[in-house]
């Protein structure tokens, strides 16, 4: 099932590269990857609100968080590419059960 509830809160600064932001969390700076290699360029703007979710620590990992949604006119929108198709399936699996 997806999760969305266990997103923090965040605000974007910048982004060195198509996988990687820097976001500030509670006055801290971090990393978060980025699960989409598109521009999205009119979401990203530097002091966006962003919404991550914290990942499992692992050696193979550079970061400690996804971008998983941005706010953009007063709405939510999802820059993590792999989102849409499990809501649509979870959606669809609810349906017919």
């Amino acid at each position: 099932m997806v999760r969305l509830r266990d997103l923090d809160q965040a605000v974007f600064v910048d982004r060195p590269n198509r996988f990687t932001a820097v976001i500030e969390r509670m006055g801290e700076r971090t990393l978060a990857h980025v699960p989409n290699s598109g521009r999205m360029s009119e979401l990203l703007e530097p002091g966006a609100k962003v919404y991550i979710a914290p990942v499992t620590a692992s050696a193979k990992r550079k970061t400690r968080y996804d971008l998983t949604l941005v706010e953009h006119g007063g709405k939510l929108v999802s820059v993590d590419s792999r989102l849409p198709p499990r809501l649509l399936a979870e959606a669809i699996e609810q349906r017919h059960a």
